[in-house]
């Protein structure tokens, strides 16, 4: 856990504020890293208790001011949004409040402890470009996605993507990909050859085993906590007038 966190941190040894605080526990370039067992000790505590409290925060995220995308759903913003204003996100590339220059501490961890990285185009609002995201981690009743149980999700017709759209599932531990026997992939897009309801929406079943009839299955691990990511890539008018709305994880 400690070199991972020292590997990590060089990454943003650029940033004045990191490049300081490296240097506060002896790690700065041309030194040699060399911490007494004490120091190696504390440093790994506060790596693993860092890791739960980040964890804690992205899992509880829809509980965050201007958090959601949608006020009657628990699909998270990763930038934040104002729920009648999808054309602007509250925070830049950089996580900092648009408004204020302030760093968003807790949505700068939710992302990072999950997604690792970012780029302007998944915040961008220019319409038919770049992408959006949610992220959810509970079900419509707001309890945290579990791999034992099995869920439906319903998106309605016409998702607002002129690209593709796709909902993945992630471990909630190492947020790689959810690994189930036999499942290349632990996603479905539009790409794929999904079976479509008569209105033209599509239906999701997520779980260990895939219920009686379930066409479009992703396949999740008992006893493992999952969370799972709506892209839409090239997104629409549509979704920034807020006209299309996803439905919530229903435990069946």
């Amino acid at each position: 856990m400690l070199n991972e966190l020292i590997q990590g941190e060089r990454a943003d040894a650029t940033d004045p504020y990191m490049h300081g605080m490296l240097a506060a526990l002896g790690i700065c370039k041309g030194a040699t890293f060399a911490p007494t067992p004490r120091q190696r000790a504390l440093l790994d505590l506060a790596a693993r208790t860092g890791w739960k409290m980040a964890k804690n925060i992205a899992g509880h995220f829809d509980g965050e001011s201007n958090g959601l995308w949608w006020d009657d759903r628990h699909w998270v913003a990763h930038a934040k949004t104002e729920l009648d204003d999808f054309m602007h996100t509250l925070l830049d590339e950089g996580w900092r409040d648009r408004a204020t220059g302030h760093t968003d501490v807790n949505a700068k961890a939710h992302m990072f402890i999950n997604a690792y990285s970012i780029i302007t185009g998944m915040i961008s609002s220019v319409v038919g470009l770049g992408a959006k995201y949610a992220a959810a981690y509970k079900d419509s009743q707001g309890e945290h996605l579990r791999g034992e149980y099995t869920y439906r999700i319903d998106l309605p017709p016409n998702p607002p993507a002129n690209i593709l759209w796709s909902v993945t599932v992630y471990d909630a531990e190492t947020a790689s990909g959810v690994d189930a026997d036999g499942q290349a992939y632990p996603s479905l897009n539009s790409m794929n050859d999904l079976v479509f309801n008569d209105d033209g929406s599509v239906t999701l079943h997520i779980g260990p085993e895939p219920p009686e009839g379930a066409a479009n299955w992703l396949k999740t691990v008992p006893e493992r906590g999952w969370f799972s990511l709506i892209r839409w890539y090239g997104p629409t008018q549509e979704f920034f007038d807020r006209a299309y709305k996803p439905g919530d994880f229903v435990k069946v």
